[in-house]
């Protein structure tokens, strides 16, 4: 889709840059269209979504009876955390496993990612790519934002700025623009924790619990509530789709989140 950040830089931008030929379905999506494609056109990289892995998952492996994808040699999805589920189904689908990269509309390109050169860890976002320099971060109450160190340590996913795509302006939105960043740090809003290889994962709802504490399901709904309408965002239920609360929500949603043991 060209109306998003994805379908404009990787599906019409770095095409016509490096003279790749595309594969353009207008319609909406279909699973045995889908996979016809994917076999008659002869594709080679597949970069899709974890909607679509779901779907094609849902769709049951009698729809893959009998389809080879013999030119097929690399999977890669974007726009939400993709589980470890997801990531061995392509390996027992298509025998490729399904590399997760991370990245936004303001990053421009791809700045977290399972590289080919990488081994994967089914359910990380992967390591930043040469050149971005990642770093989590946090700040608490009265004191200045601090960069974590310790490894599988929860905090905001922030890029030391300066990398080529980087996006220069929200229109006419300066000071919008000005909040995205700390010093050289552009702060994404999005939480994570980096384990000891230096690979990136999703934070969850327990890791905003302070130890000695527990998550009751009650507090979950309302922390789920309170999510969504900070993000002002609405998503179809689906019993795949992880519940990933943003950095932004970090202080008072821990209020309302966890209770005391």
């Amino acid at each position: 889709d060209p109306g998003w950040v994805t379908g404009m830089s990787y599906g019409i931008l770095a095409p016509l840059a490096m003279g790749v030929t595309s594969i353009v379905d207008e319609a909406e999506f279909d699973a045995a269209r889908w996979l016809s494609i994917l076999e008659s056109e002869g594709v080679n990289v597949w970069y899709t979504a974890p909607t679509a892995i779901r779907m094609l998952m849902k769709a049951g492996p009698v729809l893959f009876t009998g389809r080879r994808f013999p030119a097929l040699r690399f999977v890669a999805s974007v726009g939400e955390p993709l589980n470890a589920q997801a990531v061995w189904w392509g390996v027992d689908t298509f025998g490729l496993p399904i590399h997760d990269t991370w990245w936004q509309t303001e990053t421009g390109g791809i700045m977290v990612a399972n590289a080919v050169a990488d081994d994967i860890k089914p359910g990380s976002m992967g390591r930043p790519l040469p050149g971005i320099v990642a770093h989590v971060v946090r700040q608490r109450a009265g004191e200045p934002r601090e960069v974590i160190e310790t490894p599988d340590t929860v905090g905001e996913l922030a890029l030391e700025a300066g990398w080529p795509s980087m996006f220069r302006a929200y229109l006419g939105q300066p000071e919008r623009y000005r909040k995205c960043f700390a010093g050289n740090l552009y702060l994404s809003g999005d939480l994570v924790r980096r384990d000891a290889d230096g690979y990136y994962w999703f934070g969850t709802l327990r890791d905003l619990c302070p130890p000695g504490a527990t998550i009751s399901w009650e507090n979950q709904y309302e922390m789920v509530k309170a999510n969504q309408a900070h993000e002002n965002a609405t998503a179809e239920e689906d019993e795949m789709k992880p519940q990933v609360p943003s950095a932004a929500n970090i202080a008072a949603l821990s209020k309302l989140l966890c209770d005391p043991i």
